[in-house]
Order: C-alpha cells, then sequence, then structure tokens
C-alpha cells in the first residue's frame, strides 16, 4: 500500500531528524547533510497534479503558465490545458525529459512502475474536443494508459476508450469505474439492472492486449474500491444494482462489501459477496480489512455490548472465504500489513469500557489483531491512527487522555508523544516503547 504526502521543506538550522527503530539503534542526520546529500532539479515547467513513483514523477503542465501568451502543448490550437508530462530522474533533464505526452488530463493521475494512468479531457483535445469514447459527445473524461517503458507513439499511451469516474493501479492491473450516463448518446446499462446511472466496476490488464473482453466488465455497481496483486475488494451499493438485497437484512439501502480474483475467471461466485455493509475495505494480500456497520446489518449487535450503533472490525480471508468478526468497535484510520490490523478502539462505544486503565470512558485506545492466531492485544494507550509496516506499529499516545499523564517531560499533559510497539515480542513496561518526543503530524 502506498501512501504519498507532498510537504514544503522550510530549511530551519540545526533541526535533526531522529529515525528511532524499536530502541536499538538512532540515525540523526542534520537538514544541512541532507540537502548536501541530495540534488535539486527544476524541471522547469508550471506543474499541476502530481504524482511520483520510484524514479518517474508524472504531471500535468499548465499551458497558461508557459510562456507570455502561454504555449500550446497538446497541438489543439489553445493554450488552456493541463497537459501529461513524465519526467525520469535516473536520466539528465534534456528536451526528451520530461517527455510531453501531448495530451490533456483531467482529474485522475496514478503511477505505479512504468505505467502512469490517467484519464483525458475530450473537451481539451481539439477546437472543437475529441469524442475519445466514440458516443457522439466531446464531455467526458476517458482512460489512457502511457508504458514509459516503451517509446511514444500512436498506440502508447492506449485509449482504454471509457469514460472514468475513478480508478487506481497495482502492477498490470487498473480497476477503475464507468460512468453508465457517459457511455453512449443515451447512456449504456453496464449492470444489467435497466437504468443507465450507475458506476460500474472495470478491471484492464495492461499485459495484454486492449480487446473486448479487456478490460472486463465486472458488471457491479462500485462504491469503493482496493486494490492488492490479484485482489480487488469493492463496496456495492445495492439501491444502484437494481435495489438488489446483497446482505440479507431486508432493505436496499446498504454497501455490501464484495471481492474480485483477477487471476480467475467472472463467474456466479467471482466476484465473492462477503454480504456484509461496509466502509471503505482495505487489502493486503489475501485478507481484507473492513468495517461492519450494526445498523446497516440489520441492526444486528456484532460486539456484544447491546446496542446496534457501532462498526466492528472484520477480516475477510480469500484463500478460505472465511471471516472473521474481530469483535470491537473500531474507529477509522486503522492500519493493516500482512496478517495484523492495528486498530483504535471507541471505549464509549465499547460498552462504555475503560480499556486504558484510567477513570473514564472516552478514549479510543490501541489494539492490535492477528488474524494468523486469531487473537487481539490491547495495548492500552489512548493514540491517534496507527501506522504498521511488518511486526512495528507507530502511533501518537494523547497524553491528556492517558490520565494527564507527561510522557515527554516537559511538565504539561497537552502533547501526541510518540511510541512504537513490537508485536514479535510481548506487551511489557518498555513495549511499546516511549519515544518521548511530542509529534505534530500524521504519521505515515
Amino acid at each position: 500500500m502506498l501512501y504519498y504526502m507532498a510537504m514544503r521543506a522550510w530549511v530551519i538550522p540545526a533541526i535533526v531528524l531522529v529515525a528511532v527503530v524499536m530502541g536499538i539503534s538512532a540515525i540523526a542526520i542534520t537538514m544541512q547533510e541532507a540537502e548536501a546529500q541530495s540534488t535539486i532539479t527544476n524541471v522547469g515547467l508550471a506543474s499541476g497534479q502530481h504524482q511520483i513513483d520510484g524514479n518517474l514523477v508524472a504531471f500535468r503542465v499548465l499551458e497558461s503558465g508557459e510562456g507570455p501568451a502561454g504555449t500550446d502543448l497538446n497541438g489543439d490550437g489553445d493554450t488552456s490545458d493541463l497537459v501529461i508530462h513524465v519526467f525520469d530522474t535516473s536520466t539528465p533533464l534534456s528536451p526528451t525529459n520530461p517527455i510531453n505526452v501531448g495530451l490533456a488530463a483531467s482529474v485522475f493521475l496514478r503511477i505505479d512502475g512504468n505505467l502512469v494512468v490517467f484519464t483525458v479531457s475530450e473537451s481539451g483535445e481539439g477546437p472543437a474536443g475529441t469524442d475519445l469514447n466514440l458516443d457522439g459527445d466531446t464531455s467526458d473524461n476517458v482512460l489512457h494508459v502511457f508504458d514509459t517503458s516503451t517509446p511514444l507513439s500512436g498506440t502508447n499511451p492506449i485509449n482504454v476508450g471509457l469514460s472514468t469516474s475513478s480508478v487506481v493501479i497495482d502492477g498490470n492491473l487498473v480497476v477503475f469505474t464507468v460512468l453508465e450516463p457517459a457511455e453512449g448518446p443515451a447512456g449504456t446499462d453496464l449492470n444489467g439492472d435497466g437504468d443507465t446511472s450507475d458506476i460500474v466496476l472495470h478491471v484492464f490488464d495492461t499485459s495484454t492486449p486492449l480487446s473486448g473482453t479487456n478490460p472486463i466488465n465486472v458488471g457491479l455497481a462500485a462504491a469503493g474500491f482496493q486494490i492488492d496483486g490479484n485482489l480487488v475488494a469493492f463496496q456495492v451499493s445495492e439501491s444502484a444494482q437494481g435495489f438488489t438485497i446483497l446482505n440479507g437484512d431486508g432493505d436496499t439501502s446498504d454497501i455490501v462489501l464484495h471481492v474480485f480474483d483477477t487471476s480467475t475467471p467472472l463467474s456466479g461466485t467471482n466476484p465473492i459477496n462477503v454480504g456484509l455493509s461496509t466502509t471503505l475495505p482495505r487489502i493486503d494480500g489475501n485478507l481484507v480489512a473492513f468495517r461492519v456497520s450494526e445498523s446497516a446489518q440489520g441492526f444486528t449487535i456484532l460486539n456484544g455490548d447491546g446496542d446496534t450503533s457501532d462498526f466492528v472490525l472484520h477480516v475477510f480471508d480469500s484463500s478460505t472465504s472465511i471471516t472473521t468478526n474481530v469483535g470491537f468497535a473500531t474507529l477509522s484510520n486503522f492500519g493493516f500489513d500482512g496478517n495484523l490490523v492495528a486498530f483504535r478502539v471507541s471505549e464509549s462505544q465499547q460498552g462504555t469500557t475503560s480499556l486504558n486503565g484510567d477513570v473514564d470512558t472516552s478514549d479510543a485506545v490501541i489494539h492490535v489483531f492477528d488474524s494468523s492466531t486469531s487473537t487481539t492485544t490491547n495495548v492500552g494507550l489512548a493514540a491517534s491512527a496507527p501506522r504498521i509496516d511488518g511486526n512495528l506499529v507507530v502511533f501518537r499516545v494523547t497524553e491528556f487522555s492517558e490520565g494527564a499523564t507527561d510522557l515527554n517531560g516537559d511538565g504539561d499533559a497537552f502533547d501526541n508523544v510518540l511510541h512504537v510497539f513490537d508485536t514479535s515480542t510481548p506487551l511489557s513496561g518498555t513495549n511499546p516503547i516511549n519515544v518521548g518526543f511530542a509529534t505534530n503530524f500524521n504519521i505515515t
């Protein structure tokens, strides 16, 4: 799973960056030393949205920002577009690096490995626009894929030919949703429910040629989705899927989890309907972690606290088709890597129970679920959203929520202090380790 964050660095003398790994070693580099070790390249183009992966930076250049009267970068006779460029940081800056892909890109831009995925604005291509999905208008945003490992040509980037509302990429697979009303003069019914108002999940395998079966139409109205390897976990809207009950609760107002294995053919059992109303799922390997709404699941108590107002953590194993109810009222922004899910339990939603040993029940307390053993560890600290990588869970502990305890030795109890929990060793007085510094930014 890739997290991307762009930040402006302010150069402040004597600032020290400290990396701590479970108290075993610490590396400190001053800002001046870090600058001496790096090179800053001015690409020299007025840039809008950008994405980076490995050595490649994909970005949109504002034509109006290039030259006193602007510069036409996609050859359509105007200077009002945002045009895709790709810069390979491993080779010198030159007239052909960054490369001008020559297409007016709209809102979606993704990159993974050698592949850059983006939507092209039909209205931005040509004086009167260009119909790129052959539906008779020029108002759509049409999916394209550029393979940076092969030369720019008439077939690279490839025009997938479908109007796209959202897209993600992992390896060779591009997962995206197609807007039914934007496909054809009167729209096209892509999920067989008799209307043309839905957004329907598709998967394009870039390693095989574009064809009538590639991209594949999964045939379900998707609300949100994630991909990892061959698996796509996504939410299906019951109301958008022909008002069909998908979680067995008698109504058609829910968003229900489905999992599609792209390595096997589409069938009546692939994608599999997990049958639970879900928030946006997270996926890693064979496992899908998600929160189930008790109220949307037929007002069912899932964490044993007597009410039906909670969101309870579940884990689905696609290799066995078994779903495990972890049984805790879980807040959003949980961490997930391998067999481990790090999450925060709301004391007030978990039967009004104190989980960190203080006198109140208003905290959000870190827990870790290990799907390989089906065990949950209460770390016993009130914290912000955790991050996890391998065996390590990193989070910020709120001093005020820990019984107003000073955790960084500065005489107050108003800070958020960094802690690291090593899940491979037992919980103890020194695990998690208190790093002892107040941190104010999200951990990535």
